[in-house]
């Protein structure tokens, strides 16, 4: 038997690396010693835990449970208390064990035990989660394959902004995890499967995090964890990451207060190729048929690279004060305060191969597979270097309060929340032009090209880049916010099946807007004469650590902030502010939402097989409209866009008790994702740096889908986990970003240049299944019994009526864990993988061509020992293999890359306690 501490006690295992771990995206799979040892132990530990499974014993389900919230179950009867990795992994068993849907939850005993660097890397080894990185750092979630997924926070909305390195999503409606320290949470709950209760907007399924209940403390208790760190391929590599956590109960225990407060900085060094996008040669000199078959070939439109040094700040605070004012009346308020500024200085080099007039270049050779030109020389080819300055603060703030009636057989609980999103960008950018030159790239050598420039050329000298200068400026402002209230009620019977009877509305009022400025009119561009020399220096870069590809990694490169940001002290910057308003980017969305559901838990047995379960419906309206501009900048007229609709979601959730230890759970449901707020604004933005133009479209769908769940899970007597479940996903509309080349209207003299825009695309099925074990093997003798492991792997497979892959889906993702534990030592190696996955697409008149995300795996590491019972002392390495792990886009064939990216490897040493 075990005891198990309270609501605070032993992080998940769903987080699969617990205290100490981060996670890194990877590139392609590369041998090596440490990667697949861990495959053989985890897969050995898979074996041996097999005899384990002949113990049963564990307590049955104790009826509807919201794991979110919910206390940890205890058993008495032994003076034996579990901590640590396994208590762990026993509360999370019993907790998803409970629960009245499929759902995986990561909570935590103290304050360093999610010491990530935010909350998408403590959700990363979730079976079925898989995370998109910036810069190396978790962001964005994808849940069973897609990323439409809804996030909460104390059940509010989180309008999460997420800064990355091609581009931001400051929409609010993206998951935007990057800002939240995961220090600032007790508790992660993935949900997979919806109830009736449950606010809409998840397809894949939604994340729902907890700040820490005073009343979950019987005494007053404070956590404190300090880590210096260290990044291996930035400027500045020393960093730090503190947090602090204190609560108290006052007033005989009727008054609760907890603050938590967490603080990091770091620098990230950033190498990537990126930018190239695969389309047929419109230009003069360019062939489209260049190997004479008939069918147009395919050229890199822009081959470019960009060394970055990104400096992130991030700052967070949560609060709670909870009041029992009688014994069935209590009154709550939280809040919480977030925020990331990422300070960006980067560095490119550039040409493009498609450029239009007297700037055409002409194709001399070129090599030719699958149509694709992956090998070329040109003339006439012109290279851009510069740098650019770049400035993205970004605020969440979730607040609200309410009331709770509880007398037993009625539970009304009224909530009002609101939710900010705030996001504010600046970006200036100097760039110098060579001479015409003879440049040969070659895509067939390496993850990134070879290119060869002319032997009398130097790259690093000012002299080599006299005919062109360009500078850019732009900042954007957006502010979302949401209002929300929401009452609940539940209403138990009096014996019988049917349990209880859950009703409940929510109206929500969301709002974001979007303004945007640019280089005001007349400023044209500063003579390169005149500049003084402090604005050009060598690009210091860390190159392509493990590529074989030859990409130029010193030359020129522009420093726009040389004379400082006040305009009018700098020479360069004094050329283009003020800025005017941008209307053509500009947007204003409002969107209401309006929501009742009803929804009936039963427990009872059929036959000798006990059950319980619950079924219900959701209604929901949508009233959606947006303020936008059409045309130009100097011609921008005004329009506006309505779109309403209503869904009703019907949700069912059924568990069956096979034995004491085994359970069999089904569950069906509708769910809907609306589409991004930026998806939604039918505007353009054409970046005439980048040569690329964004827009929405108001009349995106929501994407709609019915899914069907099944799993079958054993809990062994000592708190582990060994499931299987089944799924099944039929989704309608999904939505979809398209590339396309296409000369913009207003823009002629930039030629043909990549126009995004978002499209709904048909039908798509996705058939999925996911295996998770979670073992100790106290069954070992002696020091061996310290041992455990814990291995999930999901495998999905899609159709779709138009033939295309489903955005974001890896068809395969594995999590292995190898951890030991014993007297106060822990140590763990963690190892994750998934398969490629589509992106985007990039389009060839009507049809569709998929960029694809190649497959990528990480590998990070931990020990740490208590000294005393308040005194822990850690070291963990993330992206431990960080040549190997790099992140790889190409288009259809693994030639055609359209990007690689290599990020830091991150260690850190700390000191961690509670008392």
């Amino acid at each position: 038997m075990m005891t198990l501490p309270n609501a605070q006690g032993a992080e998940f295992i769903g987080r699969q690396v617990g205290e100490d771990l981060m996670g890194i995206d990877s590139g392609r799979i590369v041998g090596g010693v440490a990667r697949p040892a861990l495959l053989t132990a985890c897969a050995l530990g898979a074996l041996i835990a097999t005899p384990a499974l002949a113990q049963s014993g564990a307590p049955a389900p104790s009826g509807s449970t919201d794991p979110a919230t919910a206390p940890a179950q205890t058993t008495a009867g032994s003076d034996i208390v579990v901590t640590g990795i396994r208590a762990s992994i026993a509360e999370s068993s019993q907790l998803k064990r409970d629960a009245d849907q499929v759902v995986d939850i990561v909570s935590a005993e103290d304050i360093g035990k999610l010491p990530d660097a935010n909350v998408a890397e403590s959700l990363q080894r979730v079976p079925g989660v898989q995370i998109e990185r910036n810069f190396g750092e978790g962001a964005q979630i994808a849940i069973r394959g897609l990323s439409q997924v809804r996030v909460e926070l104390n059940g509010r909305s989180n309008l999460g902004i997420s800064v990355g390195a091609t581009g931001s999503d400051a929409s609010g409606r993206s998951t935007g995890l990057e800002q939240l320290s995961s220090t600032l949470f007790s508790r992660l709950a993935v949900f997979k499967s919806p109830t009736a209760d449950q606010i809409e907007g998840g397809l894949g399924g939604f994340v729902s995090m907890t700040t820490p209940d005073p009343f979950d403390y019987k005494k007053p208790t404070f956590g404190y964890n300090f880590e210096l760190t260290d990044s291996n391929l930035a400027t500045e590599r020393r960093g730090y990451n503190a947090a602090v956590f204190a609560t108290v109960r006052l007033l005989d225990d009727r008054l609760g207060l907890t603050v938590n407060l967490s603080a990091s900085e770091r620098d990230i060094g950033s190498s990537q190729f990126t930018r190239g996008v695969w389309q047929t040669g419109g230009a003069v000199g360019v062939r489209r048929d260049f190997d004479g078959n008939g069918i147009n070939d395919f050229v890199p439109q822009v081959v470019r690279s960009e060394f970055f040094n990104v400096g992130r700040e991030r700052y967070g605070a949560s609060g709670t004060v909870k009041f029992a004012a009688t014994d069935t009346l209590t009154l709550y308020a939280d809040a919480l305060y977030a925020k990331l500024t990422t300070e960006r200085d980067t560095a490119y080099f550039s040409f493009q191969t498609t450029e239009t007039g007297g700037n055409a270049p002409v194709y001399v050779s070129g090599t030719s597979v699958d149509n694709y030109i992956v090998a070329g020389t040109l003339r006439n080819q012109r290279l851009r270097v510069g740098g650019i300055e770049r400035s993205e603060p970004t605020t969440s703030i979730v607040a609200g309060g309410g009331v709770e009636f509880d007398n037993g057989p009625v539970k009304i609980k009224a909530d009002l929340g609101r939710s900010i999103g705030n996001y504010d960008f600046r970006q200036d950018l100097l760039e110098v032009g060579s001479r015409p030159l003879v440049i040969s790239y070659d895509y067939r050598t390496g993850d990134v090209p070879n290119i060869t420039l002319p032997a009398d050329f130097d790259p690093n000298a000012r002299s080599s880049y006299p005919t062109r200068t360009n500078f850019a400026a732009g900042q954007q402002f957006v502010r979302t916010n949401e209002t929300a209230f929401r009452l609940d009620g539940t209403f138990e019977t009096q014996g019988g099946v049917l349990r209880s009877i859950q009703t409940g509305l929510r109206v929500a009022d969301l709002n974001s807007k979007l303004t945007d400025f640019q280089s005001r009119l007349g400023g044209g561009n500063v003579n390169i004469a005149t500049l003084p020399d402090i604005y050009f220096g060598v690009a210091e870069t860390g190159g392509f650590p493990g590529t074989q590809g030859n990409f130029p990694t010193e030359f020129l490169r522009t420093f726009p902030y040389a004379e400082g940001k006040d305009f009018e002290e700098s020479t360069l910057l004094a050329f283009n502010y003020p800025l005017r308003d941008r209307l053509s980017r500009n947007y204003d969305i409002n969107e209401r939402t309006m929501a009742a559901y009803a929804r009936a838990n039963f427990e009872g047995d059929l036959g000798s097989l006990p059950f319980k379960g619950n079924i219900g419906v959701r209604y929901v309206a949508t009233d959606f409209k947006v303020d936008s501009f059409t045309g130009t900048s100097t011609t921008a007229i005004p329009q506006r866009n309505k779109n309403n609709y209503d869904d009703w979601l019907p949700a069912a959730n059924l568990a069956f008790l096979l034995r004491d230890d085994l359970t069999l759970r089904f569950a069906a449901s509708k769910v809907i994702a609306r589409a991004r707020l930026q998806d939604l604004a039918p505007n353009l933005f054409v970046d005439q740096v980048l040569l690329t133009a964004t827009g929405g479209n108001a009349a995106l769908n929501p994407t709609r889908a019915d899914q069907y769940d099944v799993s079958l899970e054993y809990y062994p007597s000592n708190g582990g986990l060994i499931s299987l479940a089944a799924f099944q996903k039929d989704i309608q509309d999904q939505v979809a970003r398209t590339v396309r080349v296409e000369v913009i209207p207003g823009f002629e003299q930039l030629g043909p240049i990549q126009r995004t825009l978002p499209i709904n695309l048909g039908t798509a099925k996705i058939r999925g299944l996911e295996f998770n074990l979670q073992q100790t093997f106290d069954f070992l003798p002696g020091l061996l019994s310290g041992f455990g492991t814990q291995v999930n792997a999901t495998l999905v497979d899609s159709d779709s009526s138009d033939g295309q892959p489903v955005i974001g889906l890896s068809k395969k993702s594995f999590n292995g864990v190898l951890f030991y534990e014993r007297s106060g030592f822990q140590a763990r190696v963690a190892y994750n993988w998934r398969s490629r996955a589509a992106n985007s697409f990039t389009s060839s008149g009507d049809v569709l061509r998929a960029n694809y995300i190649a497959p990528y795996e990480q590998v990070d590491a931990s020990i740490s020992y208590q000294i005393i019972k308040p005194v822990t002392v850690s070291l963990s390495v993330t992206n431990l293999f960080f040549k190997d792990a790099a992140k790889i886009n190409y288009n259809v064939i693994r030639d055609a890359v359209n990007g690689y990216e290599i990020n830091d490897r991150y260690i850190r040493l700390g000191l961690r306690g509670r008392f």
